[in-house]
């Protein structure tokens, strides 16, 4: 993937694209792999609830950025971007990540992930928090994890 974001970075470079053009690259999330004896996303854990979602041009190329942040967070990121004035867009959930890519931390915003998908038996919810994650399962134990 890192070659392909490289070769689409140098054709836009080369086409003079590149300081008007924002590339985004994120994706569905992660699978156990074995983890915990575990194969599938169908948890909270940190290999299944990890998106990768990068800005691999622009100011904050290559910093890693420690807060949770959320997809829903895309959208008032992306149009913060484009400049689209706050009064002229339909209320959103989200937050942009402008802050965050400059280096600001600012407030430590709670994401909320949520399962409730094929193959679960039970609705699955959890809370973000910093390094803190709370986790509930419909009629199993709730865990509060680090």
């Amino acid at each position: 993937m890192d070659d392909k974001v490289r070769e689409l970075v140098a054709a836009l470079a080369a086409s003079g694209e590149l300081e008007r053009t924002v590339i985004l690259f994120t994706s569905d999330h992660g699978d156990m792999l074995g983890e915990r004896g575990m194969v599938q996303k169908r948890c909270f854990y940190e290999p299944s609830v990890r998106v990768p979602l990068t800005f691999p041009n622009g100011a904050s190329a290559g910093t890693a950025v420690p807060e949770p942040v959320s997809l829903i967070d895309v959208l008032p990121t992306l149009l913060d971007l484009a400049a689209v004035p706050a009064e002229s867009r339909a209320r959103l959930d989200g937050r942009s990540l402008l802050p965050i890519l400059g280096g600001d931390v600012g407030e430590d915003v709670p994401v909320f992930p949520e399962y409730h998908l094929e193959k679960v038996r039970a609705p699955c919810s959890m809370v973000s928090r910093g390094s803190l994650k709370y986790i509930c399962v419909h009629r199993h134990d709730r865990l509060l994890s680090t």
